[in-house]
């Protein structure tokens, strides 16, 4: 991967922005060879996680800047939820840390409000929206009106 210089390939630990990790940042002095972008490098690479104690998803990509002759490995951890907020009586808003997409694009049958005192799951209608942020944003509005009061667990 290293040119033809005789210093040796350097690491560097960091951290990146948002939950990003860049476990190595190598530093090269002459050029690369082979793969030009990060694209083909991921291509290129199979990531095994298998061996991870704390195997949790996420995803591993290759950054590459030739001009600063540096090449990262960044992983991203999975989307998860941001924050829960509770409207009034008749609705919630879920907000994910990242974009996501649900199964069979079914945003309501990713999500179930169940009355724990009577065992009962409230009907719900999602409304689906993205933040300036990037972020996926789902309103969960009671089918039947506002709840009743008592216990409920959003699952």
């Amino acid at each position: 991967m290293a040119g033809n210089s005789r210093e040796p390939l350097r690491t560097i630990e960091r951290s990146g922005p948002a939950g990003e990790t860049d476990e190595k940042d190598v530093r090269f002095a002459d050029s690369l060879t082979g793969a030009a972008d990060a694209a083909a490098l991921d291509d290129a690479t199979g990531f095994d996680t298998n061996g991870f104690l704390n195997a949790a998803g996420g995803k591993f990509n290759w950054q590459l800047d030739v001009a600063a002759k540096s090449l990262s490995l960044v992983y991203s951890p999975p989307p998860a939820v941001a924050a829960v907020q509770l409207n009034g009586s008749d609705s919630i808003t879920v907000t994910f840390s990242a974009g996501v997409t649900f199964a069979n694009g079914n945003t309501a049958a990713a999500f179930r409000l169940t009355n724990l005192d009577t065992g009962v799951d409230v009907s719900l209608t999602a409304t689906l929206s993205t933040d300036a942020q990037g972020r996926t944003v789902v309103m969960l509005t009671f089918d039947g009106g506002a709840l009743a009061a008592g216990h409920y667990r959003l699952g």
